[in-house]
């Protein structure tokens, strides 16, 4: 994978193999300056689920989803609200669905999968660990480092196991 910034550079490299990364590539053919995408990293945390309301944007994954529902509720110790989406439900999904869906369309647009880490990123330089990559364009999907003192949330789902089914839709 090693190349100078003389030689064929790649139009487009996305860096990140998670779902910001993949959804992307999905639609390589779209991207401007070419369709030459090389895709590095690839996300390796286990399956887990999404949770989206279910709209124009979100159609592709309609065929993937696990369960839909219609109306929810808050429920706190003072107070119980039910909200409803007539038109917009909330949807669940596998990820493993999504991201292997995706990684298939990308491939069939011709996006090259790399399993290279990308160690740094100078201007259009990817130095990973099997070597550099030039690109025009650099798509960089990873999560940003927050400041000091600064906090992000993040959601991290549980899976919870009981003897008899408990789950109401």
């Amino acid at each position: 994978m090693s190349m100078s910034a003389k030689e064929n550079t790649i139009t487009n490299v996305i860096i990140g193999g998670g779902c910001a990364g993949l959804s992307l590539a999905r639609h390589a053919d779209k991207l401007k300056r070419g369709v030459t995408v090389m895709l590095t990293g690839r996300d390796k945390r286990q399956d887990h689920s999404w949770g989206f309301f279910l709209n124009d944007d979100t159609k592709d994954a309609a065929p993937m989803v696990r369960k839909m529902w219609h109306k929810w509720q808050i429920i706190t110790p003072n107070k119980k609200i039910t909200q409803s989406a007539k038109n917009h439900p909330y949807a669940g999904l596998e990820s493993k669905a999504w991201l292997s869906a995706c990684r298939d369309e990308a491939q069939a647009q011709g996006v090259q999968l790399s399993s290279a880490s990308v160690q740094d990123v100078q201007g259009n330089i990817i130095t990973t660990d099997q070597g550099s990559i030039s690109a025009e364009v650099i798509y960089d999907s990873r999560p940003t480092q927050p400041p000091n003192g600064i906090m992000i949330q993040s959601f991290i789902g549980h899976e919870i196991q009981t003897a008899m089914p408990v789950f109401d839709p």
